[in-house]
């Protein structure tokens, strides 16, 4: 059995869904792999301010980021917390609505995910395509494709997709939980 993904379980309640036909709204982490789907952009996309936990697991190892949306009253304060990320509104055509993050901070050097993800989101407003990920050189590129599929509509509003996919993730308070875990209070 497939363990579920921690991320998608705490956006859904998909118990009899495994891992890799579990949609996910906000997606991907850096350097994971997108679901083999069909993406089209909406053309919505918004700026906001994100702070990101990496996700590891009990071996140490990185499996993913968890966003979390943050007030601008508690952004202000935290500026090495807080990162600018534009998301974009995606339909997959088998996942349906999800948000995929394009880093806009300049304070860190950008990894090629980040560089990569960027030029594709830029380039490929109202195609259908698929992200693919290369390991080897940690950088994603595009596959336009046109399998006949309709364009894909999206099923919610870049708002309602918003607060679902940030339902229980939003810093609005310096004692939250995840601001004491990155700042190690």
């Amino acid at each position: 059995m497939v363990s579920k993904s921690k991320q998608a379980s705490r956006l859904h309640n998909f118990d009899d869904l495994e891992v890799n036909e579990t949609p996910e709204a906000i997606r991907p982490s850096v350097g994971v792999p997108f679901y083999q789907e069909q993406i089209v952009l909406t053309g919505e996309a918004k700026q906001f301010r994100i702070v990101v936990e990496r996700d590891i697991d009990a071996h140490g190892r990185y499996y993913g980021s968890t966003y979390y949306l943050v007030t601008p009253e508690i952004a202000e304060q935290l500026p090495d917390l807080v990162k600018l990320f534009k998301l974009h509104h995606a339909v997959g055509d088998l996942s349906g609505d999800c948000l995929i993050p394009e880093s806009l901070s300049t304070g860190n050097r950008k990894s090629m995910w980040s560089i990569s993800l960027s030029k594709i989101l830029n380039e490929n407003q109202s195609k259908n395509f698929y992200i693919h990920r290369n390991a080897e050189k940690q950088m994603y590129y595009a596959v336009e494709e046109d399998f006949g599929i309709e364009f894909m509509k999206p099923s919610m509003s870049f708002s309602e997709l918003l607060n679902a996919a940030f339902k229980d993730r939003v810093i609005s308070t310096f004692n939250h939980p995840v601001v004491e875990r990155l700042t190690n209070q």
